[in-house]
């Protein structure tokens, strides 16, 4: 039995009593003999027998990552060497015919980098204190070989030694650059907030960050015969909802190459963000997975604190925003009212003084509610189809008297090359008045002599049609190092300016935003001490004249109506100033201070139209009406028209009032023109000439 003891390394490191067999390690390794053999010898003359018998008769297999081979007998000689031998080694043939192994050491060794570690190891065995050995060479042109080399045995005699040689510089810099990026990819990995864990196509946990034990309280390390049940049992042991919990992991399994992004409540109130996902290469094919975990807990509570505070912010601002606006609704009304009456020049006067105060006072509302809904993403668009030729009609006639006051010369013009009375458009004409309103209130305001301009037209191009309006003025103008902050929320040209004018700052900064929402921009140009001019721009949908609402109705300030009107409201401010416009309007009214009243009188009598507030002791305007919508269903009766009176500014009020089955809506305040806007939508109209006394 011959036996080759060599190759390759036991898994300690050792080479010592190896076995292999190779098949015909002549053949295999495409190796030659340095002698001419004749017919009766195996390998050739001057050869031992049984060092030839061992060469002949070793089978088995060698694999090409053998590399290079040497065979050398005891006396030094080389037997045999394959071409790689002489290509790892730059070796010409003509050095290996006849070769010892001392004339290929003086070939090799001034190769390398350190000779004694190469020659020591492979002469031990020759003199047999050493069968085996791997070592690793460095040679001075930058390769790296590795070489194994061990005995041949005849029995218990040594026939000869057998040196493989592989070029593993190519390995060792892949493996140099593996380990390296593995390197960086753990420290990135262990520089986050976050727990990884990376695990293999069949759940070998290939990283775990130190933040993945802390997060999940895991011991170190996990179990051997089963790293990922273990893992997903430490972690269901630990959740809120563990149902929920391994349906993810059922999921995830049932779709390898599925992301998922959620987040796991644990039982000690720790809330987690986990994201999955798979590990594909560039061929597509799934190496495994990546999980992250994250605690968010603290993120949590503090997005529920702030949206506690914002729904705080937003009740206490409607609450207010109703305080307010009740006691306004008196004084706007009431002075309207007085104001449609024949009255001395002093009185008028005084009158209209007191309006504008409350217009100014319902005006800073109005901009602190929109900049708080804003504020909180709650400001919604409301498109109609809009006249904007009406629109710009009464904005200008509305500053007016202002301007006259001031001696200013107001006036109006559609700008050239663009379309204007003959076009109408789809906008929000509530939003759009506002920013005009804002832009127009402050032209007037900063002018104190020459003129105020509003230019504007639309330019239609299909798709990209678009409204501009352009106030120019020539007022005090506006510093250029405070153009662009102007449009800060509470912010001013500077601080004299609210000395000397007033204002909060906000208009500006409001305007700015409802553009923006509508998808449009505001722009400023101005120079002090000359004037100012800002751009509005847009983008609107055409319509034509006949699909688009008037934004007032023509005639009906002066306009007797005929009806019998239920006036549900509680304030008695608020009945006095409703009932008097009323009746001055033609129409007679019954009153009734809460929801339960207002609902029997309802069911009593018939009535033509009821104003019903929506906040109101014992019972409020939508129950009521709720409470008249089911009786008339009950009845199979007509519908009786209701508007609500509400001094809730939000939308979602509106929303409501409209839910509960109400057909209109009047914001208070109101005015004595509002309200008549109101009759003439609901109620038929009489003659002129029968005006209540």
């Amino acid at each position: 039995m011959i036996e080759e003891r060599f190759f390759p390394p036991d898994l300690n490191g050792s080479t010592e009593g190896a076995v292999i067999r190779p098949k015909n390690i002549l053949e295999q390794a495409d190796m030659r003999s340095t002698k001419t053999a004749p017919k009766d010898s195996p390998l050739g003359d001057g050869l031992a027998p049984d060092a030839s018998t061992c060469f002949k008769s070793v089978d088995g297999e060698i694999d090409e990552s053998c590399g290079a081979i040497l065979l050398v007998g005891l006396d030094g000689k080389v037997l045999a060497a394959s071409p790689a031998f002489a290509e790892i080694w730059r070796i010409k043939d003509p050095v290996l015919n006849g070769a010892d192994f001392e004339s290929i050491l003086r070939a090799i060794l001034p190769q390398l980098i350190d000779c004694d570690a190469s020659v020591w190891p492979a002469l031990e065995c020759f003199t047999g204190s050493k069968t085996g050995s791997t070592r690793i060479l460095n040679l001075k042109d930058g390769r790296t070989i590795e070489r194994h080399s061990g005995a041949m045995r005849v029995g218990d005699q040594i026939s000869g030694i057998l040196f493989l040689y592989r070029d593993i510089t190519a390995q060792l810099k892949w493996e140099q650059e593996a380990r390296s990026q593995e390197a960086f990819f753990r420290a990135l990995a262990e520089a986050t907030l976050d727990g990884i864990l990376v695990m293999d196509a069949v759940g070998n946990h290939v990283l775990e960050t130190r933040e993945l034990a802390k997060i999940w309280n895991a011991p170190p390390g996990t179990p051997k015969d089963d790293p990922l049940a273990g893992s997903i049992a430490h972690a269901a042991s630990q959740v809120r909802d563990p149902v929920k919990f391994f349906e993810s992991i059922q999921f995830l399994r049932a779709n390898p190459m599925s992301k998922l992004r959620d987040q796991l409540e644990l039982k000690d109130g720790t809330i987690l963000d986990r994201f999955s996902a798979p590990v594909v290469g560039e061929d597509g094919a799934l190496y495994g997975r990546l999980l992250s975990f994250r605690d968010v807990t603290e993120l949590v509570t503090t997005r529920q604190r702030a949206e506690e505070a914002t729904i705080a912010k937003s009740m206490f601002l409607a609450t207010m925003s109703h305080e307010i606006r009740t006691p306004l609704n008196g004084i706007i009304g009431l002075t309207s009212l007085l104001l449609d009456g024949d009255l001395s020049a002093d009185v008028r006067e005084t009158l209209k003084t007191i309006k504008s105060s409350g217009d100014t006072l319902l005006h800073v509302i109005n901009d602190v509610l929109d900049f708080s809904k804003m504020e909180a993403g709650r400001l919604e668009i409301q498109l109609s189809a809009t006249n904007i030729a009406l629109l710009v009609d009464d904005l200008v006639a509305l500053y007016r008297p202002c301007a006259i006051e001031q001696s200013i010369d107001l006036g109006k013009e559609v700008a050239a090359g663009s379309e204007g009375t003959g076009v109408n458009v789809w906008i929000d004409a509530v939003r759009v008045r506002q920013i005009l309103s804002n832009l127009l209130g402050n032209a007037v305001k900063f002018t104190p002599n020459g003129e105020v301009r509003l230019e504007w037209g639309i330019d239609v191009e299909g798709a990209n049609s678009s409204l501009h309006f352009c106030v120019i003025d020539t007022g005090i103008g506006i510093p250029a190092d405070r153009l662009e902050a102007i449009f800060e929320s509470f912010s001013q040209a500077n601080a004299s300016i609210h000395v000397k004018y007033g204002g909060t700052g906000l208009g500006l900064a409001v305007s700015k935003r409802l553009a923006e929402l509508m998808g449009g921009s505001i722009t400023v140009s101005s120079k002090e001490g000359v004037g100012t001019e800002f751009r509005v721009e847009i983008p609107v949908v055409v319509t034509a004249i006949s699909d688009a609402k008037p934004t007032q109705r023509s005639g009906a300030e002066r306009r007797v109506f005929s009806g019998r009107v239920l006036l549900a409201e509680d304030n008695p401010v608020n009945v006095l100033m409703a009932s008097k416009m009323l009746h001055r309007s033609g129409c007679l009214a019954d009153v009734a201070i809460n929801g339960v009243v207002a609902a029997q009188m309802a069911a009593d009598c018939d009535y033509d139209l009821v104003l019903m507030d929506v906040m109101m002791p014992v019972c409020g305007g939508l129950e009521a009406t709720k409470a008249i919508r089911a009786r008339e269903s009950q009845r199979n009766q007509a519908p009786i028209p209701i508007v609500a009176l509400t001094a809730s500014a939000f939308q979602g009020d509106r929303d409501a009032c409209f839910a509960a089955g109400m057909d209109g809506f009047l914001a208070k305040p109101f005015t004595f023109d509002q309200l008549r806007e109101v009759l003439d939508t609901w109620l038929p109209v009489t003659d002129s000439d029968r005006l209540a006394a």
